[in-house]
């Protein structure tokens, strides 16, 4: 397995970057594509979100929604793959994110973390990380999305 993270601080709480990191409004702006579709069930276990990125058709399925962690499977082109959003809420308030992407072993899935997995997992990252600061400071509004 391959496995490629990145984690950063921001000033909102757990429940704001839990909003920001499930609403497919902001999909589009955090990594660079566009929303195609969301399950009406959205962000519920089970339902999926589909969006392109880089010219390619993505599906992504949330299988695990915890106060503590989101976990969606992805299905691309190439392999699938899981991603973890995990939460932890800081002593003096705010909360840490580590975004991690899973890739099954492979010549190819090795050469596509050392080219550009590892830059885009820190951009998208960053960007939720950003958007969760302005959610903290009133600056941007996010619409909640139903409890999973």
């Amino acid at each position: 397995m391959i496995t490629v993270s990145h984690s950063g601080e921001t000033k909102a709480s757990r429940q704001q970057l839990i909003d920001v990191v499930l609403a497919p409004e902001l999909v589009a702006e955090i990594a660079g594509s566009k929303v195609e579709s969301a399950d009406p069930a959205w962000p519920q276990v089970g339902s999926t979100l589909t969006f392109k990125a880089m010219g390619m058709k993505m599906v992504a399925r949330l299988t695990e929604h915890r106060p503590d962690e989101i976990v969606m499977s992805m299905q691309t082109p190439g392999s699938p793959s899981t991603v973890r959003h995990r939460f932890t809420a800081l002593p003096n308030g705010g909360t840490r994110m580590e975004k991690i992407v899973e890739l099954q072993d492979g010549f190819l899935n090795r050469l596509l973390a050392a080219l550009m997995l590892r830059r885009q997992l820190k951009r998208e990252t960053d960007k939720t990380i950003q958007m969760a600061d302005e959610v903290a400071a009133g600056r941007r509004q996010v619409s909640r999305p139903s409890a999973g």
